[in-house]
């Protein structure tokens, strides 16, 4: 048909990868930046999508397209997030407790 534009599932599979990626640098770049200013917010969206443009078969490769959806063992990020935010936590009373007994100087 003249005027129907159709998708194979390889490009499909490519546009989702860039997308992913994108997300994933995107939010990377809020959290470093910590700017909700427009400015700041659009030319993390540009820069996030031509460097995921331009490396996107690195961070999810065209065989894992077809495995399990990675976002489902999210689980393991919180895991990790709950063990490093305990050992935050213990760093900094440990450097307390050595600030209280004398030991350092801050």
């Amino acid at each position: 048909m003249r005027g129907q534009f159709t998708m194979r599932v390889r490009f499909k599979w490519k546009v989702v990868r860039i997308l992913f990626t994108t997300a994933w640098l995107y939010g990377g770049w809020l959290l470093y930046t910590g700017s909700l200013e427009p400015v700041s917010l659009g030319l993390g969206a540009i820069a996030s999508l031509l460097v995921a443009t331009a490396t996107y078969d690195l961070f999810i490769a065209e065989h894992e397209a077809a495995r399990k959806w990675r976002l489902v063992r999210i689980h393991y990020g919180l895991v990790y997030l709950m063990y490093l935010l305990g050992q935050m936590y213990l760093s900094s009373f440990a450097v307390l407790i050595n600030i209280l007994r004398g030991k350092i100087n801050p």
